[in-house]
Protein backbone atom coordinates (compact mmCIF):
# COMPACT_ATOMS: atom_id res chain seq x y z
CA UNK A 1 0.00 0.00 0.00
CA UNK A 2 1.52 3.50 -1.24
CA UNK A 3 1.62 5.71 1.53
CA UNK A 4 -0.35 8.81 0.97
CA UNK A 5 2.44 11.86 1.17
CA UNK A 6 2.16 14.80 3.65
CA UNK A 7 1.50 18.40 2.23
CA UNK A 8 4.37 20.78 3.68
CA UNK A 9 0.97 22.99 3.87
CA UNK A 10 -0.43 21.25 6.70
CA UNK A 11 3.44 21.21 8.78
CA UNK A 12 3.13 24.59 8.05
CA UNK A 13 -0.42 24.97 9.36
CA UNK A 14 0.90 23.18 12.47
CA UNK A 15 3.72 25.47 13.37
CA UNK A 16 0.76 28.34 12.47
CA UNK A 17 -1.71 27.04 14.84
CA UNK A 18 1.01 27.03 17.66
CA UNK A 19 1.92 30.11 17.21
CA UNK A 20 -1.23 31.18 17.98
CA UNK A 21 -1.21 29.28 21.08
CA UNK A 22 2.19 31.00 21.90
CA UNK A 23 0.54 34.51 20.64
CA UNK A 24 -2.14 34.47 22.99
CA UNK A 25 -0.29 32.94 26.23
CA UNK A 26 1.78 36.05 25.73
CA UNK A 27 -1.16 38.08 25.59
CA UNK A 28 -2.41 36.55 28.41
CA UNK A 29 0.77 37.22 30.29
CA UNK A 30 0.38 40.69 29.15
CA UNK A 31 -2.78 41.22 30.24
CA UNK A 32 -1.98 39.72 33.58
CA UNK A 33 0.71 42.33 33.86
CA UNK A 34 -1.78 45.16 33.06
CA UNK A 35 -4.26 43.80 35.29
CA UNK A 36 -1.77 44.55 38.35
CA UNK A 37 -0.77 47.91 37.18
CA UNK A 38 -4.28 48.78 37.36
CA UNK A 39 -4.81 46.89 40.62
CA UNK A 40 -1.81 49.23 41.78
CA UNK A 41 -3.24 52.40 40.43
CA UNK A 42 -6.72 51.57 41.86
CA UNK A 43 -5.66 50.93 45.04
CA UNK A 44 -6.40 54.04 46.72
CA UNK A 45 -10.09 54.39 44.82
CA UNK A 46 -10.47 50.73 46.35
CA UNK A 47 -10.20 52.10 49.71
CA UNK A 48 -12.46 54.70 49.46
CA UNK A 49 -14.93 52.50 48.60
CA UNK A 50 -14.70 50.31 51.40
CA UNK A 51 -14.67 53.53 53.24
CA UNK A 52 -17.85 54.57 51.83
CA UNK A 53 -19.64 51.26 52.74
CA UNK A 54 -18.44 50.96 56.09
CA UNK A 55 -19.79 54.87 55.99
CA UNK A 56 -23.28 53.38 54.82
CA UNK A 57 -22.99 50.46 57.24
CA UNK A 58 -22.72 52.62 60.54
CA UNK A 59 -25.30 55.86 59.51
CA UNK A 60 -28.27 52.90 58.32
CA UNK A 61 -27.60 51.94 61.77
CA UNK A 62 -27.70 54.96 63.78
CA UNK A 63 -30.70 55.83 61.29
CA UNK A 64 -32.14 52.44 62.39
CA UNK A 65 -31.77 53.50 65.64
CA UNK A 66 -33.19 57.13 65.63
CA UNK A 67 -36.59 55.57 63.55
CA UNK A 68 -36.51 52.79 66.65
CA UNK A 69 -36.97 55.60 69.19
CA UNK A 70 -39.27 57.78 66.70
CA UNK A 71 -41.80 54.63 66.79
CA UNK A 72 -40.82 53.77 70.52
CA UNK A 73 -42.36 57.44 71.27
CA UNK A 74 -45.29 57.38 68.75
CA UNK A 75 -45.87 54.02 70.57
CA UNK A 76 -46.16 55.88 73.84
CA UNK A 77 -48.42 58.73 73.63
CA UNK A 78 -50.47 56.49 71.49
CA UNK A 79 -51.05 54.44 74.69
CA UNK A 80 -51.20 57.17 76.76
CA UNK A 81 -53.55 59.73 74.37
CA UNK A 82 -51.33 62.49 74.40
CA UNK A 83 -50.08 63.77 71.28
CA UNK A 84 -47.58 66.17 73.65
CA UNK A 85 -44.91 65.13 76.20
CA UNK A 86 -45.35 61.99 77.88
CA UNK A 87 -45.00 61.64 81.57
CA UNK A 88 -41.98 61.83 83.21
CA UNK A 89 -42.07 58.34 84.75
CA UNK A 90 -42.83 57.22 81.13
CA UNK A 91 -40.33 59.05 79.41
CA UNK A 92 -37.78 57.44 81.82
CA UNK A 93 -39.22 54.24 81.53
CA UNK A 94 -39.03 54.71 77.70
CA UNK A 95 -35.45 55.83 77.53
CA UNK A 96 -33.91 53.12 79.89
CA UNK A 97 -35.64 50.42 77.95
CA UNK A 98 -34.25 51.90 74.37
CA UNK A 99 -30.65 52.22 76.40
CA UNK A 100 -31.06 48.36 77.22
CA UNK A 101 -31.39 47.98 73.49
CA UNK A 102 -28.80 50.15 72.30
CA UNK A 103 -26.44 48.46 74.21
CA UNK A 104 -26.90 45.06 73.20
CA UNK A 105 -26.77 46.26 69.58
CA UNK A 106 -23.29 44.84 67.67
CA UNK A 107 -22.14 44.54 64.32
CA UNK A 108 -18.66 42.92 62.84
CA UNK A 109 -16.16 42.58 65.48
CA UNK A 110 -15.93 46.23 66.60
CA UNK A 111 -19.36 48.01 65.84
CA UNK A 112 -21.67 48.82 68.18
CA UNK A 113 -24.32 52.09 68.85
CA UNK A 114 -23.65 54.81 71.40
CA UNK A 115 -25.63 57.27 73.55
CA UNK A 116 -24.16 60.43 74.66
CA UNK A 117 -25.81 62.80 76.28
CA UNK A 118 -25.58 66.56 75.81
CA UNK A 119 -24.39 67.32 79.09
CA UNK A 120 -21.44 65.11 78.11
CA UNK A 121 -22.46 62.13 79.81
CA UNK A 122 -22.09 58.46 78.16
CA UNK A 123 -25.54 56.84 78.43
CA UNK A 124 -24.81 53.49 76.37
CA UNK A 125 -21.46 52.49 74.89
CA UNK A 126 -19.19 49.10 75.06
CA UNK A 127 -16.87 51.72 75.50
CA UNK A 128 -17.26 54.75 78.19
CA UNK A 129 -14.11 55.95 79.27
CA UNK A 130 -12.55 58.88 76.45
CA UNK A 131 -8.78 58.07 76.08
CA UNK A 132 -7.74 61.75 75.45
CA UNK A 133 -10.67 63.47 77.24
CA UNK A 134 -11.46 65.68 74.18
CA UNK A 135 -13.57 63.18 72.11
CA UNK A 136 -16.08 64.28 74.15
CA UNK A 137 -16.42 67.82 73.38
CA UNK A 138 -15.40 66.74 69.61
CA UNK A 139 -18.76 65.19 68.95
CA UNK A 140 -20.92 67.52 70.66
CA UNK A 141 -19.31 70.58 68.83
CA UNK A 142 -19.74 68.33 65.66
CA UNK A 143 -23.68 67.86 66.26
CA UNK A 144 -23.70 71.90 67.22
CA UNK A 145 -22.70 72.64 63.94
CA UNK A 146 -24.44 69.88 61.90
CA UNK A 147 -27.36 68.95 63.59
CA UNK A 148 -28.70 66.32 60.64
CA UNK A 149 -25.74 64.38 60.87
CA UNK A 150 -22.22 63.94 60.36
CA UNK A 151 -18.90 61.90 59.92
CA UNK A 152 -16.48 62.87 62.38
CA UNK A 153 -12.69 60.84 62.86
CA UNK A 154 -11.29 60.57 66.65
CA UNK A 155 -8.61 58.25 68.51
CA UNK A 156 -10.75 55.57 70.65
CA UNK A 157 -9.72 52.13 72.64
CA UNK A 158 -10.73 49.02 70.53
CA UNK A 159 -12.72 46.53 72.38
CA UNK A 160 -10.78 43.06 71.40
CA UNK A 161 -7.31 44.51 71.85
CA UNK A 162 -7.63 47.78 74.27
CA UNK A 163 -5.44 49.92 71.74
CA UNK A 164 -6.41 53.48 70.72
CA UNK A 165 -6.85 53.66 67.11
CA UNK A 166 -8.11 55.77 64.80
CA UNK A 167 -12.27 55.79 64.93
CA UNK A 168 -14.84 57.43 62.65
CA UNK A 169 -18.45 57.46 63.44
CA UNK A 170 -21.71 58.90 62.19
CA UNK A 171 -23.45 60.38 64.84
CA UNK A 172 -26.79 62.26 64.67
CA UNK A 173 -28.97 63.90 67.61
CA UNK A 174 -32.06 63.35 68.76
CA UNK A 175 -33.07 66.41 70.26
CA UNK A 176 -36.24 65.41 72.38
CA UNK A 177 -34.36 63.53 74.49
CA UNK A 178 -31.34 65.71 74.15
CA UNK A 179 -29.40 62.24 73.20
CA UNK A 180 -26.34 62.16 70.41
CA UNK A 181 -26.75 58.41 69.00
CA UNK A 182 -23.32 57.39 66.93
CA UNK A 183 -21.71 54.20 65.78
CA UNK A 184 -18.47 54.21 63.80
CA UNK A 185 -15.81 52.05 62.37
CA UNK A 186 -11.53 51.73 63.72
CA UNK A 187 -9.96 52.73 60.07
CA UNK A 188 -7.16 50.40 61.01
CA UNK A 189 -9.32 47.69 60.57
CA UNK A 190 -10.14 49.19 57.06
CA UNK A 191 -6.23 49.32 56.66
CA UNK A 192 -6.07 45.49 57.39
CA UNK A 193 -9.24 44.93 55.00
CA UNK A 194 -7.68 46.68 52.40
CA UNK A 195 -3.98 44.38 53.13
CA UNK A 196 -5.66 41.43 52.99
CA UNK A 197 -7.70 42.29 49.52
CA UNK A 198 -4.47 43.42 48.48
CA UNK A 199 -3.02 40.05 49.24
CA UNK A 200 -5.64 38.42 47.88
CA UNK A 201 -5.23 39.46 44.53
CA UNK A 202 -1.54 39.72 44.52
CA UNK A 203 -1.62 36.15 45.25
CA UNK A 204 -4.16 35.06 43.01
CA UNK A 205 -2.13 37.08 40.27
CA UNK A 206 0.69 35.04 40.61
CA UNK A 207 -1.32 32.06 40.39
CA UNK A 208 -2.14 33.28 37.29
CA UNK A 209 0.96 33.92 36.17
CA UNK A 210 2.59 30.77 37.59
CA UNK A 211 -0.01 28.78 35.64
CA UNK A 212 0.31 30.76 32.54
CA UNK A 213 4.02 30.32 32.28
CA UNK A 214 3.46 26.84 33.32
CA UNK A 215 1.50 26.53 30.14
CA UNK A 216 3.28 28.80 28.28
CA UNK A 217 6.33 26.50 28.55
CA UNK A 218 4.90 23.63 28.17
CA UNK A 219 3.30 25.04 24.62
CA UNK A 220 7.02 26.24 23.76
CA UNK A 221 8.85 23.17 24.23
CA UNK A 222 6.26 21.33 22.41
CA UNK A 223 6.27 23.67 19.91
CA UNK A 224 10.67 23.50 19.75
CA UNK A 225 9.96 19.42 19.72
CA UNK A 226 7.60 19.57 17.34
CA UNK A 227 9.79 22.09 14.94
CA UNK A 228 12.60 20.19 15.53
CA UNK A 229 10.81 16.80 14.17
CA UNK A 230 9.29 18.59 11.80
CA UNK A 231 12.62 20.61 10.76
CA UNK A 232 14.98 17.52 10.20
CA UNK A 233 11.70 15.83 7.93
CA UNK A 234 11.81 18.51 6.00
CA UNK A 235 15.75 18.41 5.99
CA UNK A 236 16.11 14.86 5.00
CA UNK A 237 13.32 14.96 2.70
CA UNK A 238 15.16 18.28 0.69
CA UNK A 239 18.34 16.68 1.00
CA UNK A 240 17.10 13.37 -0.49
CA UNK A 241 15.47 15.50 -3.14
CA UNK A 242 18.87 17.74 -3.64
CA UNK A 243 20.91 13.97 -3.91
CA UNK A 244 18.04 13.02 -5.99
CA UNK A 245 18.66 15.61 -8.83
CA UNK A 246 21.92 15.65 -8.66
CA UNK A 247 21.96 11.96 -9.73
CA UNK A 248 19.78 12.73 -12.25
CA UNK A 249 22.11 15.52 -13.54
CA UNK A 250 25.13 13.39 -13.57
CA UNK A 251 23.53 10.19 -14.49
CA UNK A 252 20.88 11.84 -17.29
CA UNK A 253 18.08 9.57 -15.86
CA UNK A 254 14.95 11.07 -14.30
CA UNK A 255 13.98 11.66 -10.49
CA UNK A 256 12.15 8.98 -8.57
CA UNK A 257 9.02 11.34 -7.93
CA UNK A 258 7.46 8.48 -5.62
CA UNK A 259 10.56 8.74 -2.94
CA UNK A 260 9.56 12.18 -2.06
CA UNK A 261 8.05 12.88 0.75
CA UNK A 262 6.12 15.57 0.20
CA UNK A 263 3.58 16.55 -2.52
CA UNK A 264 5.21 19.97 -3.55
CA UNK A 265 8.45 18.17 -3.96
CA UNK A 266 6.88 15.57 -6.36
CA UNK A 267 5.49 18.57 -8.02
CA UNK A 268 8.71 19.78 -8.87
CA UNK A 269 10.16 16.57 -9.60
CA UNK A 270 7.80 16.29 -11.83
CA UNK A 271 8.63 19.27 -13.24
CA UNK A 272 11.92 18.45 -13.21
CA UNK A 273 11.86 15.05 -14.75
CA UNK A 274 10.12 17.55 -18.16
CA UNK A 275 13.27 19.52 -18.00
CA UNK A 276 15.33 16.67 -17.84
CA UNK A 277 13.97 14.72 -20.76
CA UNK A 278 14.32 18.09 -22.84
CA UNK A 279 18.00 18.17 -21.63
CA UNK A 280 18.36 14.28 -22.71
CA UNK A 281 17.25 14.99 -25.89
CA UNK A 282 18.97 18.42 -26.68
CA UNK A 283 22.45 16.80 -25.45
CA UNK A 284 21.51 13.51 -28.01
CA UNK A 285 21.30 15.88 -30.77
CA UNK A 286 24.14 17.59 -29.44
CA UNK A 287 26.28 14.34 -29.24
CA UNK A 288 25.82 13.26 -32.49
CA UNK A 289 25.85 16.57 -34.23
CA UNK A 290 29.24 17.26 -32.37
CA UNK A 291 30.60 13.38 -33.83
CA UNK A 292 29.36 14.24 -36.89
CA UNK A 293 31.61 17.06 -36.76
CA UNK A 294 34.67 15.99 -35.02
CA UNK A 295 34.72 13.13 -37.65
CA UNK A 296 34.38 15.59 -40.60
CA UNK A 297 37.31 17.52 -38.74
CA UNK A 298 39.25 14.57 -38.30
CA UNK A 299 38.79 14.08 -42.08
CA UNK A 300 40.11 17.27 -43.13
CA UNK A 301 43.24 17.29 -41.18
CA UNK A 302 43.95 13.92 -42.41
CA UNK A 303 43.06 15.08 -46.20
CA UNK A 304 45.35 18.20 -45.18
CA UNK A 305 48.34 15.85 -44.16
CA UNK A 306 47.94 14.00 -47.08
CA UNK A 307 47.86 16.88 -49.88
CA UNK A 308 51.08 18.28 -48.16
CA UNK A 309 52.46 14.76 -48.42
CA UNK A 310 51.80 14.71 -51.94
CA UNK A 311 53.10 18.11 -52.27
CA UNK A 312 56.16 17.09 -50.67
CA UNK A 313 56.60 14.04 -52.43
CA UNK A 314 56.19 15.93 -55.62
CA UNK A 315 58.78 18.47 -54.74
CA UNK A 316 61.14 15.41 -53.92
CA UNK A 317 60.66 14.32 -57.56
CA UNK A 318 61.20 17.47 -58.73
CA UNK A 319 64.17 18.02 -57.15
CA UNK A 320 65.84 14.88 -58.67
CA UNK A 321 65.38 16.62 -62.20
CA UNK A 322 67.71 19.48 -61.77
CA UNK A 323 71.86 19.35 -62.05
CA UNK A 324 71.89 22.19 -59.66
CA UNK A 325 73.00 21.35 -55.82
CA UNK A 326 71.81 24.78 -54.86
CA UNK A 327 67.87 23.84 -56.49
CA UNK A 328 68.17 20.84 -54.04
CA UNK A 329 68.75 22.01 -51.58
CA UNK A 330 66.23 24.64 -51.77
CA UNK A 331 63.69 22.35 -52.54
CA UNK A 332 64.30 19.80 -49.85
CA UNK A 333 64.34 22.75 -47.45
CA UNK A 334 61.13 23.30 -48.20
CA UNK A 335 59.86 19.85 -48.17
CA UNK A 336 61.30 19.69 -44.51
CA UNK A 337 58.85 22.82 -43.71
CA UNK A 338 55.71 21.15 -45.86
CA UNK A 339 56.52 18.11 -43.99
CA UNK A 340 57.18 20.16 -40.21
CA UNK A 341 53.17 21.03 -41.25
CA UNK A 342 51.89 17.97 -42.33
CA UNK A 343 53.02 16.39 -39.24
CA UNK A 344 50.95 18.64 -36.97
CA UNK A 345 47.93 17.59 -38.91
CA UNK A 346 48.76 13.95 -38.13
CA UNK A 347 49.02 14.53 -34.74
CA UNK A 348 45.74 16.47 -35.18
CA UNK A 349 43.59 13.94 -36.47
CA UNK A 350 45.53 10.94 -34.26
CA UNK A 351 44.58 12.79 -31.08
CA UNK A 352 41.22 12.38 -29.36
CA UNK A 353 41.65 16.55 -28.71
CA UNK A 354 40.93 17.78 -32.50
CA UNK A 355 41.65 21.72 -31.06
CA UNK A 356 45.35 21.35 -29.39
CA UNK A 357 48.43 19.30 -29.74
CA UNK A 358 51.17 17.66 -27.21
CA UNK A 359 54.11 19.53 -28.11
CA UNK A 360 56.47 16.57 -26.84
CA UNK A 361 55.33 13.76 -28.83
CA UNK A 362 54.93 16.77 -31.97
CA UNK A 363 58.44 17.72 -31.35
CA UNK A 364 60.15 14.75 -30.62
CA UNK A 365 58.41 13.32 -33.97
CA UNK A 366 59.64 16.60 -35.91
CA UNK A 367 63.21 16.29 -34.58
CA UNK A 368 63.10 12.06 -35.96
CA UNK A 369 62.02 13.14 -39.23
CA UNK A 370 64.33 15.99 -39.56
CA UNK A 371 67.12 14.09 -38.76
CA UNK A 372 65.92 11.18 -41.41
CA UNK A 373 66.27 13.41 -43.66
CA UNK A 374 70.19 14.87 -43.07
CA UNK A 375 70.70 11.28 -41.95
CA UNK A 376 73.60 10.62 -44.73
CA UNK A 377 76.24 13.39 -44.69
CA UNK A 378 76.24 13.68 -40.65
CA UNK A 379 75.50 9.68 -39.56
CA UNK A 380 77.09 9.27 -36.67
CA UNK A 381 78.92 12.85 -36.03
CA UNK A 382 75.27 14.59 -34.65
CA UNK A 383 74.27 14.01 -31.32
CA UNK A 384 69.90 14.96 -30.24
CA UNK A 385 68.71 15.84 -27.13
CA UNK A 386 65.08 16.65 -26.89
CA UNK A 387 63.64 17.72 -23.18
CA UNK A 388 60.22 19.39 -23.27
CA UNK A 389 58.00 19.79 -20.54
CA UNK A 390 55.02 16.89 -20.30
CA UNK A 391 51.82 18.44 -20.42
CA UNK A 392 52.52 21.63 -22.84
CA UNK A 393 49.62 21.88 -25.64
CA UNK A 394 49.16 24.01 -28.34
CA UNK A 395 46.53 24.98 -30.39
CA UNK A 396 46.79 24.48 -34.28
CA UNK A 397 47.75 28.69 -35.02
CA UNK A 398 50.91 28.28 -32.74
CA UNK A 399 52.26 25.14 -32.92
CA UNK A 400 52.65 24.90 -36.72
CA UNK A 401 54.71 27.89 -36.20
CA UNK A 402 56.46 26.88 -33.86
CA UNK A 403 57.33 23.69 -35.94
CA UNK A 404 58.65 25.61 -38.65
CA UNK A 405 60.98 28.06 -36.69
CA UNK A 406 62.44 24.51 -35.17
CA UNK A 407 62.46 23.22 -38.29
CA UNK A 408 64.78 25.87 -39.92
CA UNK A 409 66.78 26.50 -37.01
CA UNK A 410 67.78 22.41 -36.62
CA UNK A 411 68.16 22.72 -40.53
CA UNK A 412 70.94 25.39 -40.35
CA UNK A 413 72.64 23.58 -37.33
CA UNK A 414 72.81 20.07 -39.07
CA UNK A 415 73.91 21.72 -42.38
CA UNK A 416 76.53 24.30 -40.74
CA UNK A 417 77.58 24.00 -37.37
CA UNK A 418 79.49 20.89 -38.19
CA UNK A 419 82.03 20.76 -40.74
CA UNK A 420 83.12 17.13 -42.42
CA UNK A 421 84.50 15.50 -39.34
CA UNK A 422 83.27 17.80 -36.66
CA UNK A 423 80.85 15.81 -33.89
CA UNK A 424 78.33 17.39 -31.40
CA UNK A 425 75.03 17.77 -30.00
CA UNK A 426 71.77 19.32 -31.13
CA UNK A 427 69.75 19.94 -28.13
CA UNK A 428 65.81 21.06 -28.09
CA UNK A 429 63.99 22.53 -24.91
CA UNK A 430 60.78 23.99 -24.15
CA UNK A 431 59.21 24.56 -20.90
CA UNK A 432 56.82 26.84 -18.69
CA UNK A 433 58.37 29.61 -16.55
CA UNK A 434 56.08 31.79 -15.38
CA UNK A 435 54.04 33.60 -18.35
CA UNK A 436 55.96 32.51 -21.13
CA UNK A 437 57.25 29.55 -22.60
CA UNK A 438 60.57 29.25 -22.88
CA UNK A 439 61.67 27.35 -26.72
CA UNK A 440 65.40 26.71 -26.84
CA UNK A 441 67.49 25.46 -29.77
CA UNK A 442 71.36 25.26 -29.64
CA UNK A 443 74.47 23.56 -30.99
CA UNK A 444 77.64 23.27 -29.87
CA UNK A 445 79.34 23.85 -33.19
CA UNK A 446 81.42 25.62 -34.83
CA UNK A 447 79.08 28.68 -34.64
CA UNK A 448 78.51 32.08 -36.26
CA UNK A 449 81.97 34.51 -36.08
CA UNK A 450 80.36 37.66 -38.08
CA UNK A 451 77.30 36.79 -35.56
CA UNK A 452 73.68 37.31 -36.97
CA UNK A 453 71.67 40.59 -37.89
CA UNK A 454 67.81 39.45 -37.67
CA UNK A 455 67.20 42.97 -38.89
CA UNK A 456 68.62 42.62 -42.51
CA UNK A 457 68.15 38.81 -42.94
CA UNK A 458 70.17 37.69 -45.86
CA UNK A 459 68.59 34.26 -46.90
CA UNK A 460 64.72 32.80 -46.90
CA UNK A 461 65.53 31.08 -43.57
CA UNK A 462 66.18 34.42 -41.35
CA UNK A 463 63.43 36.08 -43.19
CA UNK A 464 60.73 33.41 -42.45
CA UNK A 465 62.40 33.23 -38.78
CA UNK A 466 61.71 36.82 -38.46
CA UNK A 467 58.47 36.43 -39.79
CA UNK A 468 57.03 33.52 -37.32
CA UNK A 469 58.56 34.75 -34.37
CA UNK A 470 56.64 38.14 -35.17
CA UNK A 471 53.36 35.98 -35.90
CA UNK A 472 53.13 34.76 -32.38
CA UNK A 473 54.55 37.79 -30.30
CA UNK A 474 58.31 35.96 -29.40
CA UNK A 475 60.97 37.66 -27.97
CA UNK A 476 63.89 36.46 -29.35
CA UNK A 477 67.45 36.16 -28.29
CA UNK A 478 70.45 34.30 -29.96
CA UNK A 479 73.78 33.81 -28.71
CA UNK A 480 76.68 33.12 -31.24
CA UNK A 481 79.73 32.15 -28.99
CA UNK A 482 80.63 28.29 -28.48
CA UNK A 483 77.64 27.34 -31.04
CA UNK A 484 74.49 28.90 -31.41
CA UNK A 485 71.74 29.54 -29.04
CA UNK A 486 68.06 30.50 -29.91
CA UNK A 487 65.89 31.05 -27.18
CA UNK A 488 62.49 32.22 -28.08
CA UNK A 489 60.24 33.50 -25.09
CA UNK A 490 56.01 32.93 -26.53
CA UNK A 491 53.11 34.60 -24.18
CA UNK A 492 51.57 31.95 -22.45
CA UNK A 493 47.94 34.09 -23.43
CA UNK A 494 48.92 33.06 -27.32
CA UNK A 495 48.57 29.58 -26.55
CA UNK A 496 44.91 30.55 -24.91
CA UNK A 497 44.12 33.31 -27.71
CA UNK A 498 44.50 30.27 -29.76
CA UNK A 499 42.18 27.57 -28.22
CA UNK A 500 39.58 30.66 -27.54
CA UNK A 501 39.90 31.53 -31.85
Amino acid sequence: MTRRPRQLKHLIFVLLVLLAHFSSLTTNAVWLIRDYRRFSRDNAEMRDQILAYEEAIVRREVEHVIHMIDAEIEYARGRHATRGTLPADVEAELQEKMLIAIDSIRFGDEGYVFVLGFDGVIRASAQTTDPTGEVISLLLSTVADYPDGAYVEYPWRKLTVGDVTPKMSYIQPVPQWDWVIGAGFYLDDLSATMSERSAAMRRHFWISVLQSSVVLIGVIVATLLLARAIGRRIGAAIETFINDIGAAIVTNETIDQSAQAFTELRSIARSLNGVLREKAAAGRVLSESLAEKEILLREVHHRTKNNLQIVSSILHLQSGSFDDERFRVALSECINRIHSMALVHEHLYQNERLSRIDMSDYLTSLIQSIRAGHEGPTRGRITYSVDVERGVEFGIDLAIPCGLIVTEILSNSIKHAFPVERSGTVALSLRKTGNTFALEVSDDGVGIPGGIDRDQPDTLGMTLLGALTDQISATVTVTTDRGVLWRLEIPAAAATLVTAR
